[in-house]
């Protein structure tokens, strides 16, 4: 990974973008800064007659390997749901249901990957006088994981468990808690990111009430708040 600790760059400049812009912005600007790597492209579009078929996150030079590298970025939150499956990647699921990280891998496979061999995808890299045949491919799969309440760790020794972020609550569980004069702060999904800001805070009632509109209109929301001391982050789902 490139340094990240000489990043310097303004929050509006990045919170503005959808979520997965946030976090291509931010690879880019830290390989930039980044005495290592040289950006060759990033967001690389594949067209055919106009349409777009894909794109290439990172196209990056190795200075120490001397090589170029094309690298997929994704950035994605999933609860881990033993009711999903029991495989290694089947429990992980999107809050919103919608996502399974097995998907994800899937769709880099058969789709992200090879679009670096696509006969429409040459004359591009020839225009940055790149041969894709000595091109190395990498992944960059960064995320949040979220274990349901009580849990306290998953099984395999695959994932980063430095991810886990916090935990997940069904909205009808969330609901039936005493959170007695708990406060949490509701950040929009574009501020996720952040940390706790203590200075935008709700009470449970409140809480509760904002958490059934969030839902109601299909978003997801993310509570943060402080118990024990200890930042927490919760991800309230329907289901």
């Amino acid at each position: 990974m490139p340094d990240f600790s000489r990043l310097q760059v303004s929050e509006s400049s990045i919170l503005m973008r959808p979520q997965g812009k946030q976090m291509e912005a931010l690879l880019a600007l830290a390989l930039e800064a980044d005495e290592r790597y040289e950006l060759l492209k990033h967001g690389l579009q594949v067209a055919d007659h106009g349409i777009t078929i894909g794109e290439l996150d990172f196209l990056i030079y190795d200075h120490k390997n001397s090589k170029v590298l094309h690298v997929e970025l994704a950035y994605k939150y999933y609860i881990h749901d033993r009711q999903e499956g029991a495989g290694l990647f089947e429990p992980w699921i999107g809050p919103g249901r919608k996502d399974k990280m097995n998907w994800k891998l899937e769709q880099l496979a058969q789709r992200s990957f090879p679009l670096l061999h696509h006969p429409l995808t040459k004359p591009l890299l020839k225009e940055l006088d790149i041969d894709p045949e000595k091109i190395e491919q990498r992944l960059c799969f960064l995320g949040e994981l979220f274990l349901a309440e009580g849990e306290t760790s998953w099984d395999d020794t695959i994932l980063n468990h430095k991810s886990h972020a916090g935990t997940w609550m069904s909205l009808e569980n969330f609901l039936a808690k005493d959170w007695g004069n708990q406060a949490f702060s509701i950040p929009l999904k574009q501020d996720w990111i952040l940390p706790y800001n203590p200075t935008n805070t709700f009470t449970a009632v409140e809480t509760k009430k904002s958490v059934k509109g969030f839902l109601e209109t299909g978003k997801v929301p993310m509570l943060k708040f402080k118990k024990e001391g200890e930042n927490q982050s919760m991800l309230i789902t329907r289901e």
